[in-house]
C-alpha cells in the first residue's frame, strides 16, 4: 500500500501497482526486467499459478512481497 496524504483526515491507502498487477515483460527470464506474479490464490483475479522460464540452469532468488518478513 502507498499512503497518499490528504488536506484533512487520514491518508488514503492506494494499491501499489508494482505489487498488485502482474508484470511479465518477456516469456523467458531477462535479468534486466522486472517480473511479478502479483497476488495469487483461489480468490485472486490473477489466478492461482504463474510460471517463468529461465534460459540457463542455476539458482534464482525470489521473494513473496506479502510474506517477505
Amino acid at each position: 500500500m502507498i499512503p497518499q496524504s490528504q488536506e484533512q483526515g487520514r491518508p488514503i491507502l492506494r494499491l501499489n501497482n508494482d505489487v498488485f498487477l502482474p508484470a511479465e515483460p518477456a516469456a523467458n527470464d531477462d535479468p534486466t526486467q522486472y517480473y511479478n506474479s502479483a497476488d495469487l490464490g483461489p480468490s485472486s483475479l490473477c489466478g492461482s499459478s504463474w510460471a517463468l522460464t529461465f534460459n540457463d540452469p542455476g539458482r534464482y532468488e525470489y521473494f513473496c512481497i506479502f510474506h517477505r518478513q
